[in-house]
């Protein structure tokens, strides 16, 4: 059995290693069409670091990449790096598909695992990685959303990026809608708004 490992993820905690600090408190109004909901599922703490949730098989399947080092480079076949699963929280994937609107707290999940190989084929081994993608306007006035990164995997909270962080820049340079990767995500894909 041999073990893959991914750069990407390498590089993220590397630059991740000096820590960061939040402050603030978590904002829960979420402005639909016609009505007001509240989304408060994420858990953020007084110190800026949120808890990792719970209950992570009820959460809606968005889509798996592998080896995804979000660079123009040719993929490696001698070293496909990890898989990355990406989960959203359902009760926000119900107001998206009633509004095609991530409301307030919207909030998905990414879980990086090592890729094992055997059989002739791949599979994923141990999680490698957790990050949480949150969007709170209030939080994150710049950009609307962040990002929290669990360099371990017994870590119960996280603290985030600063406002300004290379993650952010990427995703509002790249990302297909609202500052999510949603052209990776074949569950919400095809149901994305489009101007």
């Amino acid at each position: 059995m041999k073990i893959k490992t991914t750069a990407a993820f390498a590089l993220t905690v590397a630059a991740l290693a000096t820590g960061f600090y939040l402050s603030g408190s978590p904002s829960t109004a979420v402005d639909l069409k016609d009505t007001m909901a509240k989304l408060d599922i994420a858990i953020i703490k007084e110190d800026g670091s949120i808890k990792r949730p719970e209950n992570l098989d009820k959460w809606i399947f968005m889509g798996q990449t592998i080896g995804m080092t979000y660079s123009d480079d040719e993929p490696d076949i001698d070293d496909i790096g990890s898989t990355s699963t990406v989960l959203m929280e359902p009760t926000a994937y119900q107001i998206f598909l009633d509004t095609g609107e991530f409301p307030e707290g919207t909030m998905m999940v990414k879980i990086v695992r090592q890729t094992l190989s055997e059989g002739g084929g791949f599979f994923m081994g141990e999680e490698g990685g957790f990050e949480i993608h949150l969007k709170d306007k209030e939080r994150f006035p710049k950009y609307g959303s962040n990002f929290w990164f669990f360099m371990d995997t017994e870590d119960e909270y996280a603290f985030g990026l600063p406002e300004d962080n290379v993650c952010m820049t990427c995703h509002i340079e790249t990302a297909q809608y609202d500052t999510f990767f949603t052209q990776f995500y074949p569950t919400i894909r095809d149901k994305v708004p489009h101007p």
